[in-house]
């Protein structure tokens, strides 16, 4: 038999572990646009399970790539709850922190962000925050054009970054609000770990996000992908948030994390499926 895994290391770890036990052989895909899709074709097609993380990634592959809809199967990334643990009555801070997590790339849009907060400042006289970028610089174009847009927009004073590293627990622990502008996301780990560490975000509209926000928004505030004044108003609608509202908003996001990612719930769902497949379904 052979099994697929598209996307994320977690996945691929356990697909490792398990192929051992069973000497059912697996293959990794990271990510599923059309510059690897066409490259990983063959190996689908043969694949008695495909397994993605979230339903976007799986309709792809159905939709655009005319994969077997019985052999698709979406599990959602675990987390190890206990390294995030849920920040308890934060502070209020007159300085509100905002924090974007995420590689240095087009595809995650730290410039838009950086707009953003510039049209907030010259247009509503908020000036009052400050923005942390953390990630890696896997794109230095774009990482230069990122802190040319700092300067062009005189946001020097306001902005911190960072490259990656282990104190990202931390970072999210005294942040006030995540944001996340991507262009192109599947289920996004940082919104995950936010969430467990009970983090209010705003993230742009795309693949299972919306999932992730739930109805009416409870557990995250969205906005239409790649709009600067869609991203102006969401984090104006955060900033006139009461307490109570961000509390439930906190507390939803934890309770969300622990009832749909938790690692055992996903190393189960790998056993269930590993099973079936030994067992000829």
């Amino acid at each position: 038999f052979h099994l697929l895994l598209t996307w994320g290391s977690i996945e691929n770890l356990a697909a490792q572990i398990i192929a051992r036990a069973t000497r059912i052989s697996h293959s990794s895909s990271p990510r599923t646009n059309r510059e690897w899709a066409y490259r990983f074709l063959s190996i689908w097609r043969r694949a008695d399970r495909i397994i993605t993380n979230a339903d976007q990634i799986r309709d792809t592959l159905k939709e655009e790539y005319s994969i077997d809809e019985a052999r698709l199967r979406t599990i959602r990334n675990g987390l190890e709850l206990e390294r995030f643990p849920y920040r308890e009555n934060p502070d209020d801070s007159e300085s509100p922190q905002i924090l974007l997590v995420g590689r240095f790339s087009p595809s995650k849009n730290q410039i838009l962000l950086l707009r953003a907060m510039a049209v907030l400042r010259d247009r509503y006289d908020v000036r009052n925050f400050r923005l942390v970028f953390v990630g890696s610089r896997d794109n230095e174009r774009y990482y230069q054009e990122m802190l040319a847009a700092i300067a062009e927009l005189s946001l020097e004073s306001l902005v911190e970054v960072k490259e990656f590293n282990d104190n990202i627990i931390d970072e999210y622990r005294r942040s006030d609000l995540l944001i996340l502008p991507s262009r192109s996301e599947g289920v996004p780990n940082v919104l995950i770990e936010a969430m467990a560490c009970g983090l209010p975000w705003i993230a742009s509209d795309i693949s299972d996000i919306p999932w992730m926000a739930g109805k009416n928004e409870q557990r995250g505030l969205l906005f239409p992908d790649d709009e600067v004044d869609g991203l102006v108003d969401a984090i104006r609608r955060w900033l006139t948030m009461d307490k109570n509202e961000i509390d439930l908003m906190r507390r939803s996001g934890r309770d969300f994390v622990e009832a749909t990612f938790s690692t055992n719930r996903m190393v189960e769902q790998f056993i269930h499926e590993f099973e079936k497949v030994l067992g000829g379904e």
